[in-house]
């Protein structure tokens, strides 16, 4: 372009010229946005505007935060293999590797999934030495459906083998249910549940968050690998008009709201066996094994009853279509059973008739068809309906 206006190459004049033509506001706009962008990924309070790869992109950076508040010495380690629809995940990633570096979290591309896999294994074993330079390294391995079929073997193994308790391992699954840049459907949940390693299964980009921070923190008190489903509906899919439903993979998030605190069972609700759950020094098979069905899946699911991470969804009328819906950890409700109008309920002797059981997107799927047929909440009280979220 510069040879064919301008033969000689451009001069010092042309140039400044040129420079000149953006006005003073547009630079000073220009500057803003990519401030903007830069403040969202290290930001602790205020509502900020973001997608959901933007979200996971600044989990990690978010996990290590946390654990320096906490007095938590940490680093972090982040590998995977990229696939629709989690294409962009390491771009995403090394647009803030200056905040990644500074927190000593490293990410190192996988030459495949399974190779990454064992990388990320091999990051939790930094608890076992004496010269350790910190005292844990979560982790976050990344890639689609096939790549998880492929990583089976690796990932069973390492789930096996446990995580550090200051550590903590995060299996971001990316599906792509609609085949739409791959060459089968696929559904993740079935190949991690055979792995033994508990899912959890966002339905926006505030779910990405909060249910991130507490898988990593569901992997450090049980010793497994937790995976987190994400799809194109909480990914990649851009949402302008904000009254669209709150499935879209942008929108704006309240990060004084966020549910980031995860509570531990006590020692009375679950008992923890003599040398704990987490990765241990000279570790044989058959242990490993009697530990994962013994103790870590039942502390799997004590963790998830402590934090309520299952919830009964109730849908708020007073407000807009994209916040309607409430999202605060503690348990919500849709419907019979809700915090809120316990009188009611008992005045006029509601109880459920039926109950609807979803998880991630399909949960506010079922909500939006509710809302289109005409039932709000006092509605689902009188019909005896529930919308219970997985």
């Amino acid at each position: 372009m510069w040879r064919r206006r301008y033969p000689s190459g451009p001069t010092s004049d042309t140039v400044a010229t040129l420079e000149r033509r953006a006005s003073t506001g547009e630079i000073l706009q220009a500057k803003s946005r990519s401030e903007e962008q830069e403040d969202k990924f290290v930001a602790t309070r205020g509502r900020h505007y973001m997608s959901g790869m933007q979200a996971i992109a600044k989990l990690p950076i978010l996990m290590r935060d946390l654990d320096q508040a906490r007095g938590l010495e940490t680093g972090g380690f982040i590998s995977g293999y990229r696939g629709s629809p989690l294409g962009g995940y390491d771009q995403a990633l090394k647009r803030v590797s200056g905040h990644l570096r500074a927190r000593r979290i490293e990410l190192v591309e996988g030459i495949n999934e399974e190779i990454a896999a064992t990388s990320v294994w091999g990051a939790q074993q930094v608890c076992l030495f004496a010269d350790r330079e910190v005292e844990g390294v979560f982790g976050i391995w990344y890639g689609k459906g096939p790549g998880v079929d492929r990583s089976g073997d690796a990932i069973k193994h390492a789930n096996m083998a446990g995580s550090s308790s200051l550590g903590g391992v995060l299996c971001l699954a990316g599906d792509d249910h609609a085949c739409k840049s791959s060459t089968l459907p696929h559904q993740s949940e079935l190949n991690l549940r055979d792995m033994n390693v508990p899912t959890l299964v966002p339905g926006n980009v505030r779910e990405l968050l909060e249910l991130g921070i507490l898988g990593l923190e569901l992997s450090r008190y049980s010793g497994c690998w937790v995976g987190m489903k994400v799809t194109s509906l909480t990914i990649d899919r851009s949402c302008p008009d904000s009254s669209l439903v709150p499935t879209c993979s942008s929108c704006s998030v309240n990060f004084d709201d966020l549910s980031l605190q995860a509570c531990l069972p006590s020692q009375e609700e679950f008992a923890m066996p003599e040398g704990g759950l987490n990765m241990r020094h000279g570790d044989d098979w058959n242990s490993q094994e009697m530990r994962m069905y013994k103790y870590k899946l039942p502390a799997v699911r004590k963790f998830a009853r402590k934090n309520r991470l299952d919830k009964v969804k109730r849908q708020e009328q007073s407000r807009s279509t994209c916040q309607r819906y409430d999202l605060v950890a503690c348990q919500v409700v849709f419907g019979v059973g809700a915090d809120v109008g316990k009188e009611e309920e008992k005045e006029k002797g509601a109880r459920r008739r039926l109950g609807i059981v979803s998880a991630g997107t399909t949960c506010y799927d079922v909500l939006e068809c509710l809302e289109m047929l005409g039932i709000n909440n006092q509605d689902a009280v009188k019909l005896g309906i529930s919308v219970y979220k997985v």
